[in-house]
């Protein structure tokens, strides 16, 4: 009972820091004010693609966005795989110069770069939805649990004399 407890208070910090979060993004530039946790792994929030989104991305220069023209492909060309599903798509590109894998589904947002002869980019962003609902379901269990605990309690209590 006292770890359900505690990771209650924790997902509720964690709501809370989420909703303020939600409300700075908009001032947020992802290429300027990110945390990076390696050379290569960067996070940031962000308002990007009509959303506000939690972000990790390799390239800090660029920030969460790898968008723009990486292949073009003549008529003769074959076209580029594409696979819909779950109400997203995934696909890739593969040209002599370069590799893109990509993937996009309702709030998440995934590219890789892969250039024969440079470093490799990857981005992927998450709309802030997913982590507000999943971090804010044990503090409602918790409050549901709380108010039928204190629902029982009250009344008066009946004796029976015989």
């Amino acid at each position: 009972m006292r770890l359900f407890n505690f990771t209650t208070v924790c997902c509720g910090i964690l709501f809370c820091a989420i909703l303020v979060a939600w409300f700075v993004t908009g001032d947020v530039k992802p290429e300027k004010q990110h945390l990076s946790l390696s050379r290569d792994c960067h996070v940031s929030i962000s308002e990007f693609l009509g959303g506000r989104r939690l972000s990790f991305f390799s390239y800090a220069r660029w920030g969460p966005s790898l968008e723009g023209i990486w292949a073009v492909s003549g008529k003769d060309d074959p076209p580029n795989e594409t696979a819909v599903y779950l109400g997203g798509a995934a696909g890739y590109i593969r040209d002599p110069s370069i590799r893109i894998n990509w993937f996009d589904a309702p709030g998440i947002y995934f590219r890789l770069r892969q250039p024969t002869n440079g470093q490799s980019m990857w981005s992927l962003s998450v709309s802030l939805w997913y982590p507000l609902i999943s971090s804010g379901v044990l503090p409602g269990v918790w409050m549901a649990r709380r108010m039928g605990r204190n629902r029982r309690a009250r009344g008066f209590a009946v004796i029976h004399v015989a």
